[in-house]
């Protein structure tokens, strides 16, 4: 069940962090517009939500919706790490912007899988 419903989510987050963390520092100028804030709504909420609603539709219950919408948010974590620490963020930058990121993705999770479990 969580196979199938994380892989080609994470596997799509995956591709969006690497490329955001490469343009961000490429073009350091577009940081400011590339910031979690803006971005969160955009990728990470529906993203959350399609984990969520896919869980539901694999058998999963709710408590599987939590723990889905937690794996997700470890992507990026991981991609801050690696190449936030190229870029230049320091320690703090990193925590911030990957616990909101693993926040927003796990309340979009939630949101879906609440939603199929209404059904």
């Amino acid at each position: 069940m969580f196979y199938k419903a994380l892989k080609w989510p994470v596997i799509s987050l995956a591709i969006a962090a690497v490329a955001h963390q490469i343009i961000v520092i490429i073009l350091p100028a577009l940081k400011p517009i590339f910031s979690p804030s803006t971005v969160g709504p955009f990728i990470w909420v529906p993203l959350g939500m399609v984990v969520g609603y896919r869980i539901v539709q694999f058998g999963g219950k709710y408590v599987h919706v939590i723990l889905a919408g937690l794996i997700p948010g470890l992507v990026p974590w991981i991609a801050k790490i690696i190449f936030g620490s190229i870029g230049g963020a320091g320690a703090a930058e990193i925590v911030n912007e990957s616990v909101f990121a693993m926040g927003i993705i796990f309340f979009g999770a939630l949101i879906g899988g609440s939603f199929a479990l209404s059904k």
